[in-house]
């Protein structure tokens, strides 16, 4: 609830670990919630205990799907477990519809819903080499007789957990390589917020990488 009493939209989730091998930690959860805060200003929320046992609220608990969930439904739970939807995935908001690859799981195309005008979309993550004897500062001076190549393929795909409630719907896609130094991680979030405004006329994308231990992405 906030300072005046009323009750907020809330998303609560089990807490997905990217450190290691990848997994849902069901012992730490997160919990989202969307408020409107003055510049400057501080404010008081309250973690108050609701019983959400009721069929009214099974349409406002959040969806997680993995590649490893069974299908599980608990009225105990604020969220219910699923396996990943077959065939291509789309996630929407009131402004935008986003498909996805349906091999790669890469964002493929997106839709104004408003308009009607979509535009269809190839992502890649490549790495290319920067030039022979050169620091780190020298990220964009590039090495001009290599070539760039992906960082990942398909088959580097460890998981994917796709989280879908009140408050937004996100992809997250982690993939796996093992290199000469170690394994790197690679995780990918693509999330759309369910609001008005600026927020909700927004694609969010986040990338997470860690190349691992030396000598790793060092070609």
């Amino acid at each position: 609830r906030d300072e005046e009493g009323n009750l907020l939209d809330v998303q609560v989730a089990p807490h997905f670990n990217s450190s290691g091998q990848a997994r849902l930690d069901f012992g730490v959860f997160d919990v989202w919630f969307r408020a409107t805060l003055l510049p400057l200003s501080l404010s008081t929320f309250v973690v108050t205990f609701c019983d959400r046992s009721g069929s009214e609220f099974e349409a406002t608990n959040t969806k997680v799907y993995c590649m490893r969930c069974p299908d599980s439904t608990s009225g105990a739970t604020p969220y219910s477990l699923h396996r990943l939807p077959e065939g291509a995935l789309k996630l929407e908001n009131h402004m935008y519809s986003l498909m996805f690859h349906p091999t790669s799981w890469l964002l493929a195309s997106v839709t104004n819903k408003l308009t009607g005008k979509t535009w269809p979309l190839q992502l890649e993550f490549t790495a290319y080499p920067s030039a022979p004897f050169r620091s780190g500062a020298y990220l964009f001076s590039v090495d001009q007789s290599a070539e760039t190549a992906p960082v990942f393929s398909e088959k580097d795909l460890s998981d994917i957990v796709i989280i879908s409630g009140p408050v937004f719907a996100s992809v997250n896609l982690f993939w796996r390589v093992l290199g000469e130094g170690g394994v790197s991680t690679f995780l990918h979030t693509i999330s759309l917020q369910h609001t008005t405004g600026p927020q909700g006329e927004a694609v969010k994308i986040e990338n997470l990488f860690d190349f691992g231990p030396p000598p790793n992405m060092r070609d």
